[in-house]
C-alpha cells in the first residue's frame, strides 16, 4: 500500500511529501542517531511506516491522563523563538503526531528539534505544508523503541516571528485540517496501541521593540 498518496498530509518514515508544501512550505528533519551510525534497514522503515499509520488510525485503549503540551515562548520581530512540547504520561510512549496551526502573518515554521527524552532510537520530523501550519511527528525505528522517560520535553518547535508581526499573542493550536481528514494528534505506545491523550494549545508573545512586552506594562 502507497501511505504517501494515501495521507499526502503527514510524513513517511521521516519524509514529508513534497509536492503538498509548495512555496511556502518548510521542513526540517532531525535524525537522533546511535553513537556508531547505521543505515536504517527496510525492516525498520516498515516499522517506522507501521508506526505513523497506527498514530493516525488506531483508537485510544489506554484511558490515563496523558498530557502533551505545546508551550510557550517570547520575542519580537525577526527573532527565532522555540515552543517546547512537552509530555507528562504514566506509561512508556514510543510515538507521537501533532498537527498544529498558528497565524501564519506572525509566525513561520523554522525546524524541529529533539527534546530531552527522546532515545536514540527515534526519528524526529517537522515540516510545514503550508503557510501557518506545522506538523510533528515523532516515530520510532522500531515498535519498541520508547523515550527515555515517561515525562519532559519531546520536541521544541523553532518559529520565526514575522518582521512586521502584531503584537499580543499569537496562539498555536490543533488541527484537522488537510486531505484526507485525519486525527490532529495522535500518541502510542511500545505495542502500537493508541493512547488517550489531551492536548493543550501552546502560544507565542509577539512583542514591541527590543524585547518581549506584557500587554499589561504597555499601560
Amino acid at each position: 500500500m502507497n501511505y504517501v498518496s494515501q495521507y499526502p498530509d503527514i510524513p513517511e518514515n521521516s519524509k514529508s511529501v513534497l509536492d503538498e508544501r509548495g512555496d511556502c512550505g518548510s521542513r526540517s528533519t532531525f535524525r537522533m542517531t546511535p553513537m556508531t551510525p547505521k543505515p536504517i534497514s527496510r525492516s525498520a522503515a516498515l516499522a517506522a511506516t507501521a508506526l505513523t499509520v497506527s498514530l493516525l488510525t488506531t483508537a485510544p485503549r489506554v484511558a490515563h491522563a496523558q498530557t502533551i503540551t505545546i508551550g510557550e515562548a517570547s520575542g519580537v520581530g525577526g527573532q527565532a523563538v522555540d515552543v517546547p512540547v512537552t509530555l507528562d504520561a504514566p506509561v512508556d510512549c514510543a510515538g507521537l503526531l501533532l498537527r498544529l496551526e498558528f497565524d501564519p502573518q506572525r509566525l513561520e515554521l523554522v525546524k524541529g528539534l529533539p527534546g530531552d527524552i527522546l532515545a536514540g532510537a527515534q526519528t524526529l520530523d517537522a515540516f510545514s505544508p503550508e503557510a501557518g501550519r506545522a506538523n510533528l511527528a515523532v516515530i520510532g525505528l522500531s515498535e519498541t523503541a520508547t523515550f527515555t522517560a515517561r515525562s519532559g520535553v519531546v520536541a521544541r518547535l523553532r518559529l520565526r516571528i514575522r518582521g512586521n508581526a502584531p503584537t499580543g499573542y499569537a496562539p498555536i493550536r490543533l488541527t484537522a485540517a488537510g486531505v484526507p481528514a485525519l486525527p490532529a494528534s495522535g500518541l502510542v505506545d511500545a505495542l502500537g496501541h493508541g493512547l488517550a491523550h489531551t492536548v493543550n494549545p501552546g502560544r507565542v508573545l509577539v512583542g514591541i521593540g527590543g524585547a518581549a512586552v506584557s500587554p499589561w506594562k504597555q499601560y
